[in-house]
């Protein structure tokens, strides 16, 4: 990000990268390791640039070698009805769930086993946090935060933007793979852990501000 900034032909001395602050209450929810089914999660606006659809695609080719497993999808928006065309046409009524907007995402996250994130583009990600912080490990394009807080192999898994075939095949991977994901979650809650805390976060940005000020 302040490589992104310097391209702008900013300073260096007057950058500073502070993370967003998140608080999802993770540790307020108790997750159910009795259920059978491996629950893929997607969160997020459906819209366009989130790409679930990309998400519906790669599961439904893999579907057949995951029996046991579904995809969820958490959000509202005007996509809806292109992802239910999707799920109709790939024959996954079953094994696909479009919950809606959900108030308390902390319970959400607590009945999946992996968050899928396909975006094309975003500007932090949130919800890789979010889901980092419930103890999941975490699938997502190379966009926002992947590559800085959500490392490849390390606390997640990074795949190529509008790669469906590289989606699906982490997904499998995920779900296959007992001991790749006891290791991303070990990772994911490291990193989880050594972020800032939300007074801390606002230390940076007076931080940075008097620093503007002072270089001005």
């Amino acid at each position: 990000r302040s490589k992104l900034i310097a391209d702008f032909a900013v300073p260096s001395e007057r950058i500073t990268v502070a993370p967003i602050s998140v608080r999802c209450n993770a540790q307020s929810v108790t997750r159910d390791v009795t259920k059978e089914t491996f629950v893929f999660l997607g969160v997020g606006r459906l819209v366009k640039v989130k790409r679930f659809y990309l998400s519906l695609k790669a599961f439904s080719k893999i579907a057949e070698k995951m029996p046991k497993a579904e995809l969820w999808i958490a959000g509202e928006g005007e996509e809806r009805g292109e992802l239910k065309r999707i799920i109709t046409q790939k024959g996954l009524k079953d094994k696909v769930k479009l919950l809606g907007w959900q108030d308390n995402l902390a319970a959400v996250y607590a009945q999946a086993d992996c968050l899928v994130l396909s975006s094309d583009s975003e500007g932090y990600g949130l919800v890789a946090i979010e889901a980092m912080q419930s103890c999941l490990p975490v699938i997502m394009t190379d966009v926002g935060l992947a590559g800085e807080t959500v490392v490849n192999e390390e606390n997640g898994l990074v795949v190529p933007a509008g790669d469906k075939d590289a989606l699906g095949q982490a997904m499998l991977r995920i779900f296959l793979d007992t001991g790749l994901r006891e290791k991303l979650v070990k990772g994911a809650k490291l990193a989880a852990g050594s972020l800032p805390s939300e007074e801390e976060v606002w230390e940076l940005y007076v931080k940075s501000w008097e620093k503007a000020l002072r270089l001005a």
